[in-house]
């Protein structure tokens, strides 16, 4: 839209249009096989740097909840997971997407903000083959993509 043109609509009291947003959202979301993986990856990184902060932990458990995957720390697939394995299940962009969504988050919440955690993060970015994603800068916002992708 030209200056002039939402000029005339500003003037004719028609909302001037959003701007486009870069922000990939999932058509709908993702199958549990895709969610569990980024759920795994997830957890992992929270730990890389050896702690572990509440809100971290408290960001991944309200994923899971809502990808109705509670208490997945204790079931079988997960104590079977391995780094590589978990990407090599992310085999859809929409999951390696949501993936790169859900870790900016866990990274976003983190306030001690370690080394280790941006590390792993990358290294699984490079292993995933993702190219660098656009997400919200609300945290509110940011949450709410992330369940998109996890079923929310």
């Amino acid at each position: 839209m030209a200056p002039e043109d939402h000029e005339i609509g500003q003037a004719r009291g028609e909302e001037p249009e959003a701007p486009k947003s870069n922000i990939i959202h999932p058509a709908r979301p993702l199958h549990r096989k895709y969610v569990q993986p980024i759920l795994y990856l997830a957890e992992r990184m929270s730990v890389a740097d050896g702690q572990l902060a509440g809100s971290e932990r408290r960001t991944i458990d309200l994923l899971a909840e809502r990808a109705k995957i509670k208490d997945f720390r204790k079931q079988k697939w997960y104590r079977d997971l391995n780094e590589k394995e978990a990407c090599r299940q992310l085999d859809i962009e929409t999951a390696r997407n949501g993936a790169m969504v859900v870790m900016t988050l866990v990274l976003k919440v983190d306030v001690k903000k370690h080394p280790g955690e941006h590390a792993f993060f990358t290294r699984i970015r490079t292993q995933l083959g993702s190219p660098h994603i656009v997400v919200p800068v609300d945290l509110d916002a940011h949450t709410k993509l992330a369940m998109e992708y996890v079923g929310g």
